[in-house]
């Protein structure tokens, strides 16, 4: 019987899974994935296939004062206002705003953009266990359409151990918009696939389809045109890659197996922060088959154990 399920794990296109190679300033470990047999994977493992140079995104667990000391040098070096204490969201509104408006007369416009997006997260504690992983290929200037049909595979919660594609796109997603109750000006969908990636290690919201909810509440109080009578057009989430694989990088750390698979348990918030940390770099990713997932759900379920008798 396990022979038959065995194969459901396999991709018709390409390799089932991916080890990231990470440098936590302190050591160098390894992350691996069971990937996702959708298009959209394979369109993104195909653009990694070959990647050399990697370059990274913007850690959100860093401290806001971190953050906003950063895009005040680059505020500064556009000869633009520098962000005071408190940070106002309408502040941050409008500085976005002219950013989209204006992206080719900004220098570093991406990483104003994405220290903007870091900024603006930074709402309560938990984001400082927030060691999500955000990074791209060096050049990231091939992309391909993201079709209709590939919505299938937006998921709209960043569940702790995702792979997902990166929205590598300029402006707001809808859920952006309703966080920060911006104007539609900066609404933008995601429309391409690149090479941008996010491994997320980050809180849970504590129920299901929380983004749904919020989203759900706001339009119905907004002055905005929410198409909620056509869902497409709001393209909810981010493309689903991958899920982790529980390895002894992570027992090694808990070796109880069941917390690592309960939503926001203490283990995975600390080793956020004292494994992975806010520093760590992406050296490199390898692509090859396995029955590392298959073999891990097994173990871990135990579900060997009563379906063989």
């Amino acid at each position: 019987m396990f022979d038959t399920v065995r194969t459901m794990f396999y991709n018709s296109v390409g390799f089932n899974t991916a080890e990231i190679i990470l440098d936590t300033g302190d050591r160098e470990i390894s992350i691996y994935y069971h990937l996702n047999d959708n298009p959209v994977q394979h369109i993104w493992q195909r653009l990694h296939s070959d990647t050399k140079l990697i370059t990274m995104g913007i850690a959100h667990g860093k401290s806001i004062e971190y953050l906003v000391s950063e895009l005040n040098l680059l505020l500064i070096k556009n000869n633009l206002p520098t962000l005071d204490f408190p940070i106002i969201q309408e502040q941050l509104n409008k500085l976005h705003n002219d950013f989209v408006q204006n992206e080719n007369t900004f220098i570093d416009a991406q990483r104003m953009n994405l220290l903007i997006h870091a900024i603006e997260t930074k709402n309560n504690i938990l984001t400082d266990y927030d060691a999500t992983i955000k990074f791209y290929k060096d050049p990231n200037s091939i992309t391909f359409p993201i079709k209709e049909e590939y919505k299938l595979w937006l998921v709209n919660d960043n569940k702790w151990g995702y792979l997902l594609l990166g929205f590598g796109t300029l402006g707001k997603s809808w859920n952006e918009i309703v966080k920060t109750d911006d104007t539609l000006d900066d609404l933008n969908i995601q429309t391409t696939i690149s090479s941008e990636t996010s491994m997320i290690f980050n809180a849970e919201y504590p129920f299901l389809k929380s983004p749904e909810r919020l989203l759900y509440k706001w339009s119905k109080t907004s002055s905005h045109d929410v198409p909620l009578d056509n869902l497409n057009k709001l393209s909810l989430g981010n493309y689903l890659l991958g899920e982790i694989i529980i390895t002894d990088v992570f027992l090694n750390y808990n070796k109880n197996i069941s917390d690592w698979y309960v939503p926001n348990h203490k283990c995975k918030l600390m080793w956020n922060k004292e494994i992975l940390g806010f520093n760590t770099v992406v050296k490199k990713i390898n692509f090859f088959n396995s029955d590392m997932y298959f073999n891990t759900l097994l173990d871990h379920s135990q579900l060997g154990s009563i379906c063989i008798k």
